[in-house]
């Protein structure tokens, strides 16, 4: 029964993956005060006389300019772990509750590109309002329209006790539970198709039971302005899998199944069918991710949202009509708001309570993105030459969140004599107490904030400013002419033949460059080297007519990867040279991408190109006590 809107299914089922630009991703880490508004007190002008006049003036103006800080005429300060960006339709809304009546503090919405909350409207909230208010709750607003009154859903909401509400989504004016006794089952199969070789393409949420399948889902009721979604991450793309708001029947979404039969009545989904750009159907689902997640009703964001009660990883190399369990998803997002004119130390206390240790650190990255399993990062203080660490973490392919695994061994006094911070990429297995030569980031402490870059000393050392390169469209490992425009190759063509086309800086230890194209939105590389004078270390796609030249690059006219067909024409692909971590078990490209180009359309054989400036590095900053 499709009882719900498809759009958000049909967004995700046209939205295509693009290796490059998702360098520009942001993330943010909170783990000291972040202070998100300054707080300011609006004085209500009475006019008692001429001869106060310039005094009641000049009290208007310092109210005007402290307001201009605030989220309205009252001191309001808010901080969220946890909370995403929302679709371009929407933005979140804070609300105090005064005698039962709700109240707006402002509009805002978080930035996808560094994660900042930017508030876009000011509070209507008095300073009475705020001093009579019960409660704080936060909802997902339309963007455009102007609805005196909250929307349904409610993500967030908190008690008002001494001037502070922890806000949660157990809170009663939001979903109203913790979720900790979700659970859930799932049976890797695909009904709706009756290709057997298929089997392992579809996730159904049921239990198998004597008398046929059966909901496998145990999940409590929802509050009205929210609903379920299953989803599949698959090869990176989270695709999903249908809403629905009980699981004891079908979603609302059948657009990848595929048409010989009727999958059973209850949440689930085949991956047959329509595949969109950058995967291939029928999917194996071995070795994917599997997602509940609780959505606003009304969402025009193709992502699943922040809310994940159950997760599961399939195994690889999962047969047909495995059953496996949900487990608990990673988490939901919390905050605090705080009113009064003690609001920004209160948000100050929220912060170092989630610090990273025992002293307190604040860390927020733009641009820094997921490892590969096996690796994590790990920040480090300098303390007179000796590095201590800080924690560990990684970055959710999910949703972007990260999760410490190891807390701090810094010390108050360390933090104090602390002259630099610096990040590095660590196995995750392991225990080895010095640093990896992999630094991406580095910054000097000054008045206790570091400001991170990849030109720190301690990290690549240089900005990159002055790389440059060129290459030539041709494929010389095949002699079939029809095929030349199925290379790319990182050389300048002189007098004298082929010379290296790149110009780049040599690299610190623990570091590699690679050569990159993505095709049809699938990122292949065209090898690994230290120096562009030298041939890289790949060439499994290329023919075998005859050697390539001695130089970085690649022909893609042999084992085409799923998805693609060789030879390939790399008319409107795009090229990169990124910067890698030696020790690296991620088939994507690192955030690192000093150069790319994109390929004119309808290329000819020997066309030669430059390579301009990538999409830029991450930056970073720690702030310390």
């Amino acid at each position: 029964m499709k009882k719900l809107n498809s759009r958000k299914r049909m967004a995700a089922l046209l939205a295509t993956t693009a290796l490059v630009a998702a360098a520009c991703g942001a993330d943010t880490v909170t783990d000291a005060a972040e202070e998100v508004v300054d707080g300011a007190t609006d004085a209500a002008e009475e006019v008692v006389g001429d001869d106060d006049a310039d005094a009641d003036d000049d009290a208007d103006t310092d109210a005007d300019d402290d307001a201009e800080e605030s989220l309205g005429g009252a001191p309001v300060a808010l901080n969220f772990s946890g909370l995403e960006p929302l679709g371009d339709g929407f933005v979140y809304e804070g609300w105090i509750i005064v005698d039962g009546s709700p109240v707006s503090t402002g509009r805002f919405t978080i930035d996808e590109i560094d994660g900042e909350r930017t508030y876009t409207a000011e509070s209507t909230a008095s300073q009475s309002d705020l001093d009579n208010a019960t409660d704080f709750v936060l909802t997902i607003e339309p963007a455009e329209g102007d609805d005196p009154a909250p929307a349904d859903a409610k993500p967030l909401g908190g008690a008002i006790v001494d001037g502070v509400a922890e806000l949660s989504i157990a809170h009663p004016a939001a979903l109203g539970n913790d979720f900790s006794t979700a659970a859930g089952q799932y049976v890797i199969t695909a009904p709706t198709t009756t290709d057997e070789s298929d089997d392992t393409a579809g996730v159904w949420f049921i239990e198998i039971t004597d008398d046929g399948p059966a909901a496998g889902l145990d999940l409590p009721e929802l509050p009205a302005g929210w609903v379920y979604e299953g989803w599949a991450v698959i090869d990176g793309q989270a695709l999903s899998t249908g809403r629905f708001l009980t699981p004891e029947g079908a979603d609302d979404f059948s657009g990848f199944s595929g048409s010989d039969a009727d999958g059973p009545p209850f949440p689930g989904e085949d991956f047959v069918a329509n595949a969109p750009d950058g995967l291939e159907f029928p999917a194996d689902l071995s070795g994917s991710t599997i997602v509940i997640s609780v959505e606003p009703e009304d969402d025009d964001s193709p992502a699943p949202f922040a809310f994940k009660p159950l997760a599961s990883e399939v195994p690889a190399g999962v047969e047909a009509g495995y059953a496996g369990e949900l487990g608990a998803g990673p988490g939901f997002p919390t905050g605090i708001a705080a009113i009064g004119p003690d609001a920004e130390a209160a948000v100050a206390d929220f912060g170092a309570d989630e610090s990273l240790g025992g002293a307190p650190i604040g860390l927020e990255f733009s641009g820094l993105e997921p490892l590969g399993e096996g690796f994590v990062y790990e920040g480090w203080i300098l303390v007179d030459g000796t590095p201590v660490s800080t924690g560990r973490f990684t970055i959710d392919e999910i949703d972007g969140e990260r999760t410490y695994t190891a807390e701090s061994t810094a010390s108050q006094s360390d933090l104090d004599n602390a002259t630099d911070f610096v990040l590095t990429i660590e196995p995750a297995e392991g225990d080895d107490p010095a640093p990896a030569d992999a630094k991406p980031l580095g910054g000097a402490i000054v008045d206790g904030v570091a400001e991170l870059s990849i030109a720190h000393p301690a990290a690549l050392g240089n900005d990159f400013s002055t790389a440059a390169g060129q290459y030539v469209i041709t494929a010389p490992t095949t002699t079939d002419e029809s095929d030349d425009t199925a290379g790319v190759w990182f050389i300048e063509i002189t007098d004298d033949g082929p010379a290296a086309g790149l110009d780049l800086p040599e690299l610190p230890a623990g570091w590699v460059y690679e050569g990159w194209a993505v095709i049809d939105g699938q990122a292949l590389s065209t090898g690994r080297f230290l120096t562009p004078e030298g041939a890289d270390d790949f060439s499994g796609f290329s023919g075998s007519d005859a050697d390539g030249p001695p130089f970085p690059g690649e022909d893609f006219v042999a084992n085409a990867p799923d998805g693609l067909e060789f030879p390939a024409d790399l008319s409107g692909s795009t090229i990169v040279i990124s910067i890698e971590p030696e020790d690296d078990d991620s088939p994507a490209p690192f955030a690192f991408k000093p150069l790319a180009a994109e390929l004119p359309a309808g290329l000819t054989p020997g066309y030669a190109g430059d390579l301009g400036a990538g999409p830029g590095f991450p930056t970073g900053t720690a702030t310390i006590g």
